[in-house]
């Protein structure tokens, strides 16, 4: 293995407790040439300081500290600074194994690949879970092609997406990574799936790996249960970008799902945390259908093969039987609340139990999935 140097761009934001755990990880890495960037983004808290403690021990690191922008617009300034031919990105609550680096690196040296990816571990309180997508190997511009047309955005039937779309977890030649940020500009939450489309139309080659290296660190705060209708408009916003860069429309038989499942955490995220009337509910649906893309791809499309819980779902959407959806979810929300306390597990198993019981149409529309769960990176 040859000693190309590797960017890796931390991007950092009031994470004090969690910091140090995050760059010792990437310290350690059994691959030593790279540079790590790490991006203060206006935080409040003592990570600034940190990260300059840490930079005082270790010539490999760079600190910027700026005015707070979201993590979009601190990697892109990580980005402006760096000097690797090929980058990658940790988020600065995540951790990484020793190995993460060299095993991205690994089939780029081998074959020359443009990106390399991993898989990741999701870790909430103190349970992990490894979070496999539907391909690895090796991918030229036609096998990209064929991962854009059919489980790129996501595969209803395997309930996940071909790899993670997180700018994470991946080793990127710069090249492609150039402009592909810009693209995300304004959105802060799933900039990173905007960014990876991108990347993808113009890659030629891809390796994923079927290692996991990375850990992605899951809290309660990462979720759309706060402000519900900013993040519904900065998602209409990502699927209206999504369409702009699929010139060739390979996504077009994808977006539907997508969307679906993410109206069901929209609903779902409505009756958990917020606490409302069936009327606000109902008001708050009536918003989020308003747009020509949701209309276009969850109201107007004929979703062939859908599990009987989405048809139940659909089928009270498009009849705005909002209360009886307020209703059914509120019901859904108890029983996944007395599992809970029943089986003392994460929720990640109370999930599946619930959905594998297959109680009723209701448990099916509520119990999540796992792209319900939290938005991912």
């Amino acid at each position: 293995m040859d000693n190309t140097l590797i960017t890796i761009i931390v991007p950092i934001y009031n994470v004090e407790n969690f910091l140090s755990k995050c760059i010792d990880s990437i310290l350690e890495q059994t691959y030593q040439n790279f540079e790590l960037i790490l991006v203060d983004d206006g935080s409040t808290d003592s990570s600034g300081k940190i990260c300059d403690e840490y930079a005082t021990k270790d010539n490999r690191i760079k600190v910027i500290h700026k005015k707070n922008a979201g993590v979009n617009e601190a990697r892109i300034t990580g980005f402006k600074e760096s000097h690797g031919e090929y980058v990658t990105f940790v988020d600065s609550d995540d951790y990484v194994s020793p190995l993460y680096v060299e095993c991205l690196y690994r089939p780029i040296a081998e074959k020359g690949v443009d990106v390399s990816c991993v898989q990741w571990i999701i870790v909430k309180s103190e349970y992990l879970k490894k979070d496999k997508r539907t391909r690895e190997g090796f991918f030229d511009k036609s096998g990209i092609k064929d991962i854009l047309k059919t489980d790129f955005l996501f595969n209803y039937c395997a309930n996940t997406t071909a790899y993670n779309l997180g700018l994470c977890c991946k080793l990127i030649k710069r090249e492609f990574l150039d402009g592909a940020m810009e693209k995300a500009r304004g959105l802060w939450l799933g900039e990173d799936l905007v960014a990876n489309l991108y990347i993808a139309y113009r890659i030629s080659s891809l390796f994923i790996l079927n290692e996991y290296p990375y850990y992605y660190v899951q809290h309660e705060s990462q979720s759309t249960r706060s402000g519900l209708i900013k993040s519904w408009e900065n998602l209409v916003e990502q699927w209206n970008r999504i369409l702009s860069i699929d010139e060739k429309h390979y996504l077009s038989r994808q977006l539907p799902y997508r969307i679906l499942q993410f109206t069901k955490i929209y609903v779902r995220n409505n009756v958990e945390q917020n606490k409302i009337t069936s009327k606000i509910f109902s008001h708050n649906m009536k918003q989020a259908l308003q747009y020509d893309v949701v209309k276009s791809y969850l109201v107007d499309y004929h979703f062939p093969n859908l599990a009987i819980g989405d048809k139940f779902f659909i089928y009270l959407i498009r009849k705005g039987e909002y209360r009886l959806l307020y209703f059914l979810f509120n019901i859904a929300l108890l029983i996944r609340r007395f599992f809970k306390n029943l089986m003392g597990e994460g929720d990640y198993l109370i999930q599946t139990f619930v959905r594998k019981m297959n109680i009723a149409i209701i448990i099916a529309c509520g119990s999540g999935n796992r792209m319900g769960q939290d938005i991912p990176k």
